[in-house]
């Protein structure tokens, strides 16, 4: 029976470098400056989570953000999957009204749905209050799929 188990823990280690090999060529790939360490958006969740674990893995220091409602549960858990990782995480607080200012600037953009419409306003306000540039944002949405998602700004 030992030799069973044996077999099934290495073929899940096979099975989890698979996938972080494929994981890691997709975000590079995807990746527009590859000078820097991309930016981990951080929800605290399972797949940015994961996600974080991996790119502090591949990139060693990183960065993340979490850009959440004000006083929101995701705040907390950011925080400690953050801390958890060893990785940095900037909380960066965006209201409902500063996002209803910027949907006039949606017009016009190459925007989906409505997730993505979300996503490029909350962005959006919070780096009028976090300013930084050329950089790629790796964020856990998508990581059902395999392959992550990665957005360049």
């Amino acid at each position: 029976m030992e030799w069973c188990r044996e077999m099934k823990e290495q073929k899940l280690e096979e099975v989890c470098s698979k996938y972080i090999t494929q994981l890691t060529e997709s975000i590079e790939a995807q990746r527009k400056y590859k000078k820097k360490p991309p930016i981990i958006m951080l929800s605290g969740g399972v797949d940015s989570m994961i996600l974080g674990a991996i790119a502090k893995t591949v990139y060693g220091e990183v960065i993340s953000l979490t850009v959440a409602g004000k006083n929101t549960p995701d705040i907390q858990v950011a925080r400690k999957t953050a801390y958890h990782l060893g990785i940095e995480n900037i909380i960066i607080q965006v209201s409902y009204n500063e996002i209803m200012k910027g949907l006039e600037s949606a017009k016009g953009r190459n925007i989906k749905n409505v997730f993505s419409l979300l996503f490029y306003l909350m962005f959006q306000s919070a780096f009028k209050k976090y300013p930084v540039k050329h950089f790629d944002l790796l964020q856990g949405d998508g990581a059902d799929s395999l392959l992550g998602s990665t957005s360049s700004f």
